[in-house]
């Protein structure tokens, strides 16, 4: 089996490096200020404790993902069986995601249902990220060999 690409594993290390901090950055934000998101919903609608946990709960989420990128890249550089294959379902869905994402952020752009001054890089990153990860696809599927 060829070894896999550097550089796919060091866009997935980034990636997992980067979701842990922002999921550690939402988390601080739900616990110390979580009135700077429910002050933009309706009160009726849900209380700012509620938006406080919601933002601790997907804060943790994503430092969960973020784990799981650095734990596919470890796997990976060690071969482990079936690392490779795991780690492309992985990267192809945050493919996937990262797109559906931008492209939601850009339709808000323009449908104006959304500040476009924040919406329009939010879509372009998010666009990147689909670039890279389907390049961490590609490097990767070849990793996978044929099944037994």
């Amino acid at each position: 089996m060829p070894r896999p690409g550097g550089v796919a594993l060091a866009i997935l290390a980034a990636s997992g490096g980067l979701l842990i901090l922002v999921g550690l950055g939402v988390v601080a934000l739900g616990i110390a200020d979580p009135e700077l998101v429910s002050s933009r919903i309706p009160d009726s609608v849900i209380d700012t404790a509620a938006v406080g946990g919601a933002m601790v709960a997907l804060g943790c989420g994503t430092v969960l993902l973020g784990v799981l990128h650095l734990v596919a890249v470890a796997a990976v550089r060690v071969r482990v069986r079936g690392a490779a294959t795991g780690t492309v379902v992985l990267a192809a869905g945050m493919a996937i995601l990262a797109f559906a994402f931008g492209v939601a952020a850009l339709v808000s752009a323009v449908a104006g249902t959304a500040p476009a001054i924040l919406m329009l890089p939010g879509s372009a990153g998010l666009l990147l990220a689909t670039i890279a990860y389907a390049l961490v696809v590609g490097a990767l599927a070849g990793a996978t060999g044929a099944p037994d």
